[in-house]
């Protein structure tokens, strides 16, 4: 006999008294029918639903905060309910009716207590249906730790910070808070967290002066705002007031500079450090005239001067203020180099003759000097320049003298000018040249011979006599 195959078996059976198998299904679904709807048997049904903080009302009043309240409050319990099917579809329309709730208002008096660990409260489920068909049969979590901490009163230090700065040409000074720190309430674990109390300005349609109430806002050590609502200030609004000035750029100058540079030596520039000075004040104080730098005397100097100036004072007279502190000193370099020489000749120069002794002559007439100096071509004129040469105590014969000249400030000679003259007797008696002998003599016993510097002035004198005849002239 040939083994029949498992799926020839299940095609066997159901080809075989097809309409008996049906007819025992539909009576068999039938029987079920009437016992489900005699019986009614219970089931089990797992709900989720939120939870209910309580009682934190209760911890504000005696200054205590849970510090996890925000996790507590969206913990979700699954809640297990056992019923029968109807009862438990009433209650899929009436879910409201299944809640779960914690009461931290037990913690209240716990102010003075060790707060260092976490406490532990119970989860408390409730069904509200008016039924005793429901048994709540299980739910998680039963319990949840709970974190409170006492709230303390501490200050920290106001902080301005200005948001947007003003527009055009307007600044700001420092804004200045009403109180440099403020009252906050807060957890005690967690005052070390607050850095200080910003208080936000926005300048930007400021052109004057400004008063503002500010809402002072938290911040931590990281510079992030505090939104934690566990904190609070006590001071509702601070007042900042902010001075608005007008900024500009002032040129500073040197008023002048005294005194002759070595010779040889001259001024070829004078540099500022800095030229342009950047300035705060009031609108109708702020004018942008120079600002004239104290004279610098350079007498004598072969090598460049530098000054350095506080020009804070001179700022000061004018309502002013430096921008910053680059701009609150001036130095002042006035360059000095040696010059490269410029040689002008000058010729025919008026020569003065002094200390010729009586009885004595010049045998002829000195001829025109030249000159070589140092100096301004274009400034120099030679009706300004004259000499004279001094014949004190030489007698008959021919003589190297020196030629001493007259010269205008700044000029000086290339090289000392010497010339020959020859000097003669007069055509006198012989009486006459005793007598001046003795008077010579005399001369010699009461005076002294004229200093250089008398001599210098003499010479001088004549030549201003002899400007002065030729000015007339």
């Amino acid at each position: 006999m040939r083994t029949k195959k498992i799926t020839e078996l299940v095609k066997d059976f159901f080809k075989k008294n097809i309409g008996v198998k049906i007819l025992s299904l539909i009576f068999a679904f039938f029987l079920w029918f009437i016992v489900m709807s005699t019986l009614n048997p219970s089931e089990t049904k797992t709900y989720t639903v939120d939870l209910t903080v309580n009682g934190v009302e209760d911890l504000a009043a005696n200054d205590l905060v849970c510090l996890n309240l925000e996790d507590i409050a969206e913990q979700n319990v699954r809640i297990k309910v056992k019923a029968t099917r109807p009862d438990l579809t009433n209650l899929d329309s009436n879910k409201d009716k299944l809640t779960a709730s914690v009461d931290l208002g037990r913690f209240s008096g716990y102010y003075n207590e060790n707060l260092d660990s976490n406490l532990v409260v119970s989860v408390i489920p409730n069904l509200s249906l008016y039924s005793n068909a429901y048994e709540i049969v299980g739910y998680s979590p039963s319990s949840l730790s709970v974190n409170i901490d006492r709230l303390v009163e501490f200050d920290v230090p106001t902080n301005v910070i200005v948001q947007n700065e003003p527009g055009g040409n307007y600044v700001h000074a420092e804004p200045v808070a009403a109180v440099s720190a403020v009252t906050v309430k807060g957890p005690e674990s967690l005052k070390d967290t607050i850095a200080y109390a910003g208080l936000l300005i926005d300048l930007s349609e400021v052109t004057d002066d400004s008063v503002a109430n500010v809402e002072p806002v938290l911040f931590d050590t990281g510079g992030n705002v505090v939104s934690d609502e566990m904190f609070s200030v006590y001071e509702e609004y601070v007042q900042v007031s902010t001075a608005v000035l007008m900024q500009g750029e002032i040129r500073v100058e040197l008023s002048e500079y005294t005194g002759v540079a070595e010779t040889g030596y001259s001024v070829t520039d004078v540099i500022y450090s800095p030229e342009i000075i950047r300035v705060l004040g009031k609108e109708e104080s702020l004018t942008f005239d120079p600002i004239i730098l104290p004279s610098i005397s350079i007498g004598g100097a072969d090598e460049n001067v530098v000054r350095t100036f506080d020009i804070q004072p001179l700022l000061a007279e004018r309502g002013l203020m430096a921008a910053s502190d680059e701009y609150l000193n001036v130095t002042v370099e006035i360059v000095i180099e040696k010059e490269d020489p410029t040689v002008v000749v000058v010729e025919g120069v008026d020569m003065v003759v002094v200390g010729l002794g009586e009885g004595f002559r010049l045998a002829e007439d000195i001829e025109d000097v030249k000159l070589e100096l140092y100096g301004n071509k274009d400034t120099i004129n030679s009706s300004d320049i004259g000499a004279y040469i001094d014949l004190t105590d030489l007698e008959e014969g021919t003589h190297r003298v020196k030629v001493v000249p007259f010269l205008p400030s700044g000029v000086n000679t290339v090289e000392d000018v010497y010339i020959y003259v020859e000097i003669a007797s007069d055509e006198a008696t012989t009486d006459e040249a005793e007598q001046a002998e003795e008077a010579r003599g005399e001369t010699a016993e009461g005076e002294a011979e004229p200093s250089e510097e008398e001599t210098t002035d003499e010479a001088a004198e004549v030549f201003a006599e002899d400007e002065e005849e030729e000015a007339e002239e």
